[in-house]
């Protein structure tokens, strides 16, 4: 039943506007709510957190292979100057490589903080003030977490398959919710 509407402003007899009245909000039991988060079985959070667990590990690989296709040609680059400097017995440093404006992006920036956690923000510092002697090592780190976080998705890869096996039948289930509501 529709809950009783509220007296208007001339059926009152005073002059307020209807602004300042209290919207009476119909009465909703937690029994009659029927909308998708109630229809979502067991089976099918089991299948989303295998899809959100992928999709994490493939944009956390995205990232790093892209910071570090970003990064590979400026780190030749400077590995390029620093040899041109010890075959000319200049001391090294002394031409100060730097990096191009905007030569990085915030995605890659963020992808090569993450990499080292809370020095990140130092290691960001370092790169900006000293390329030539940072991005080799930035690169040779970008290389070994893509390694590392590609065996990782393998790894992974067979217990996410075994999981959405077991639970593909259950999901698939749709008025189980309707089912359980008649037994109860």
């Amino acid at each position: 039943t529709p809950p009783p509407a509220a007296p208007s402003a001339s059926d009152r007899g005073d002059k307020s506007s209807s602004k300042n009245r209290p919207r009476l909000a119909p009465h909703r039991s937690p029994e009659d709510y029927d909308g998708v988060r109630a229809r979502c079985n067991d089976y099918e959070r089991a299948m989303f957190r295998v899809e959100d667990e992928r999709h994490e590990v493939d944009m956390a690989i995205e990232r790093n292979s892209s910071a570090m296709r970003q990064v590979e040609p400026m780190a030749e680059e400077a590995q390029a100057l620093r040899e041109q400097e010890e075959r000319d017995g200049q001391p090294i440093g002394r031409m100060r490589y730097r990096l191009r404006p905007r030569s990085l992006g915030s995605n890659h920036i963020g992808a090569v903080c993450r990499l080292y956690g809370e020095a990140g923000d130092e290691v960001a510092h370092h790169l900006a003030r000293n390329p030539v002697s940072v991005l080799p090592i930035v690169l040779r780190r970008l290389r070994e977490k893509d390694q590392e976080w590609r065996r990782s998705r393998a790894e992974m890869t067979e217990r996410w398959r075994e999981t959405c096996e077991e639970n593909l039948l259950g999901s698939l289930d749709v008025l189980c919710h309707h089912r359980r509501r008649e037994v109860e």
